[in-house]
């Protein structure tokens, strides 16, 4: 069986929908492939800045995703500088951005635009440096592009009117949540606390397996513990879960959008947490 390799891309936390939707086609070109996606701030880069730093050392291609929200990060670059020295990093640009666009020290390297074809040359650049193979006609392409240009033009127009509405108005906004966008909102917390009860469970029944060499507290008292330490107690005896899950789970905990936000925060949002449960997936069987 061929050995699993990762892939990380770099993104501010408005793209998380667009990183969700190129991981679902990588993966799904290439089976044996671990696409990381971490939705973070770079005021509280410092929290897992370990963790991030062990995903990027250990990836064998670093893609950086160049939109004009993430034109000008500074982490964006300090993550895609990481793997220059190696050759394993890509700046793949998304409309109305293009290759023509980049500056240095980006637009030193070999990069990609998100459309048709754009997407099959960063595929087969991903199997170039993997040392794979993928058929000459991948099918699902245009479809995958088309979804991207849907969101794109939703998330265009949201920015637009959002632009265009007065201080006064956004208040009035405000003030005015529908029972429907509360809801919603509750619904989003609901699924992050569902995920996090989930791996609590799964970590915590691991835990109460291992060897008695180890100095677990009883299932009482790990049941009233929060999931970070318990997840601290796990990788000290080494039970097989990735705890960059449980990073990315505290990062969407802590940026739930409003309810008044522009539609396509939203959608970054549940892409965020459908990423998340889909990497618990292959760690506990429902």
């Amino acid at each position: 069986m061929t050995n699993k390799f990762s892939v990380f891309i770099s993104h501010v936390s408005e793209d998380e929908a667009i990183a969700v939707m190129l991981k679902n086609s990588i993966e799904r070109v290439f089976l044996n492939s671990e696409v990381f996606v971490s939705g973070r701030d770079l005021k509280g880069g410092e929290i897992w800045v370990n963790e991030i730093r062990e995903k990027l050392r250990k990836s064998s291609v670093i893609i950086a995703l160049i939109t004009e929200y993430s034109r000008d990060s500074n982490w964006v670059f300090f993550e895609t500088g990481l793997g220059f020295v190696e050759n394993k990093s890509i700046p793949f640009c998304v409309a109305p951005l293009t290759m023509s666009n980049l500056t240095p020290p980006l637009s030193l390297l070999q990069s990609r635009d998100y459309n048709e074809d754009g997407l099959k040359k960063l595929l087969q650049d991903i199997a170039n440096i993997t040392g794979l193979r993928i058929p000459q006609e991948i099918p699902g392409i245009s479809e995958e592009v088309n979804e991207l240009k849907k969101y794109l033009s939703l998330r265009n127009n949201n920015t637009k009117e959002e632009k265009t509405t007065s201080l006064h108005e956004k208040d009035i906004v405000r003030t005015k949540k529908s029972e429907e966008e509360i809801r919603e909102d509750a619904e989003i917390k609901n699924k992050i606390s569902q995920i996090e009860l989930k791996v609590k469970k799964f970590l915590i029944s691991q835990l109460l397996l291992v060897d008695s060499t180890y100095k677990i507290p009883p299932q009482k008292e790990l049941q009233m513990m929060n999931l970070s330490d318990i997840d601290e107690l796990g990788r000290y005896a080494n039970i097989p879960f990735d705890s960059f899950i449980i990073t990315r789970l505290g990062i969407e905990k802590w940026n739930i959008p409003a309810a008044n936000a522009p539609q396509w925060k939203t959608i970054n949002k549940i892409k965020g947490i459908e990423s998340i449960s889909k990497d618990v997936s292959k760690y506990i069987k429902d």
